[in-house]
């Protein structure tokens, strides 16, 4: 079965993303798949984000300043 993230996406099924901690290279993992969702417009439709350690570093920059995710009714 092929699909996309995008074929996931509706008002009823809402993604999360979770990243992992280590650091610096947790770090660097998370702005990659973060500059991926977000080149391919799907950012600001993920309404949870989870992190620790290295990655809750970027997510912390990327809520702050480059996207606002939907608010779930």
């Amino acid at each position: 079965m092929n699909f996309t993230l995008l074929d996931c996406v509706d008002d009823k099924n809402l993604p999360s993303v979770s990243f992992s901690g280590g650091g610096s290279r947790s770090y660097c993992s998370s702005i990659g798949i973060l500059r991926s969702l977000y080149k391919n417009k799907l950012i600001d439709r993920i309404p949870y984000f989870s992190a620790v350690s290295g990655s809750s570093w970027i997510i912390q920059i990327g809520r702050a300043h480059v996207w606002t995710p939907v608010t779930a009714t």
